[in-house]
């Protein structure tokens, strides 16, 4: 869920950051001027999938690191380079207060005073498929046995290969 703007601005009085999932050091060529820019903002907050590393420049510098659970740890669905959206399923619980990303950012959604109600990802997926054309026409049942390629922009449609 690592996704930077080129020139990030930050001309809010206050501003939040939730990164999940991703290694800035592995998709940003530019690692020093994006750490630099981001630790502009009030706070930081990062949802680790394997705890704070010493060769992560984000953990390390983050105000606040949360214990974000594992590729092998939840349920959800995973989209790779292709575009293509692929369910993935626990294999094992994850250790301590480990959470999966979605449970950690509703978390922090209601401490924020906006509170959801999913209990599932599968939740998720059919409210992103209600309001992103582009998703309309995925849903958990359609992404068996192999996924889809986005977009996939009504219930009949096949995907988009690339």
């Amino acid at each position: 869920m690592t996704e930077l703007n080129a020139t990030p601005t930050f001309e809010q009085e206050h501003v939040s950051l939730d990164l999940e999932g991703t290694s800035l050091e592995v998709v940003e060529l530019r690692t020093d001027e994006a750490v630099s820019q981001l630790f502009r903002i009030d706070l930081s907050c990062v949802s680790s999938d394997a705890g704070p590393s010493p060769h992560e420049l984000l953990g390390k510098r983050a105000h606040v690191v949360l214990p974000g659970a594992s590729f092998l740890e939840k349920d959800g669905t995973f989209t790779n380079g292709e575009r293509r959206i692929q369910r993935v399923r626990k294999a094992i619980e994850p250790p301590g207060d480990a959470r999966a990303d979605w449970q950690v950012l509703c978390e922090l959604m209601a401490a924020t005073g906006v509170p959801q109600a999913f209990q599932h990802p599968r939740e998720i997926m059919a409210e992103i498929a209600q309001v992103a054309p582009q998703f309309a026409g995925v849903s958990y049942d359609r992404l068996e046995p192999f996924g889809l390629q986005w977009p996939v922009p009504s219930v009949g449609h096949p995907g988009t290969p690339i």
